[in-house]
């Protein structure tokens, strides 16, 4: 446990870029919240988008994939997904049921993903359907901060197409714990 967070591990290329997308987050609150400038806080929030992929690749590329940055990584995403939501839900009401089951979702992941690491000792890291549906909610949140007068159909219709992807995902994320934890007390007999 003690080499996981050894200075090698900890500065990484990768990891500085999400505590860098960590850092956008503040800005994008000032650009959306209080100088009400949603292009450019779209701007703010597809750069935070891009070094996630960015960090993702090199960390891969590089060998330099950590415990710290499987935590930090998600934590960058998820911090500024639910930034991004609450501002918008200030503007488009129906987005509050979205940010209550994104906080749901991750607060149950996230307490299962301990469970999973205590017994197993594994960091788990993000999954292709969790990348989906990133990938989606970033692009929706780009979409109502750029485009200011969606009518509120449109804005219902993104929100279901969104709760959908995250229920599917969260199911799938249950399989995958749940098969790991069983995996782990088969190799223990």
């Amino acid at each position: 446990m003690k080499d996981r967070f050894k200075r090698e591990n900890v500065l990484t290329l990768p990891n500085m870029i999400s505590f860098f997308r960590l850092l956008l987050i503040p800005v994008f609150i000032w650009l959306a919240a209080i100088q009400k400038n949603y292009l450019a806080s779209a701007v703010v929030f597809v750069v935070s988008f891009i070094s996630d992929i960015l960090d993702g690749l090199i960390a891969r590329r590089t060998g330099a994939v950590s415990d710290l940055g499987k935590f930090l990584d998600p934590l960058a995403d998820k911090l500024t997904q639910l930034v991004v939501m609450l501002i918008l839900a200030l503007r488009y009401p129906i987005l509050w049921l979205l940010v209550v089951v994104f906080v749901i979702k991750e607060v149950l992941l996230f307490v299962l993903g301990l469970y999973v690491y205590k017994k197993t000792d594994t960091v788990n890291s993000a999954k292709w359907h969790g990348k989906l549906v990133t990938g989606l909610i970033a692009l929706v949140m780009v979409i109502l901060l750029i485009l200011e007068d969606m009518s509120i159909q449109a804005v219902e219709r993104l929100t279901t197409i969104c709760l959908a992807a995250m229920v599917i995902s969260f199911f799938l994320y249950l399989r995958f714990f749940f098969n790991k934890l069983r995996d782990k007390k088969n190799s223990d007999k």
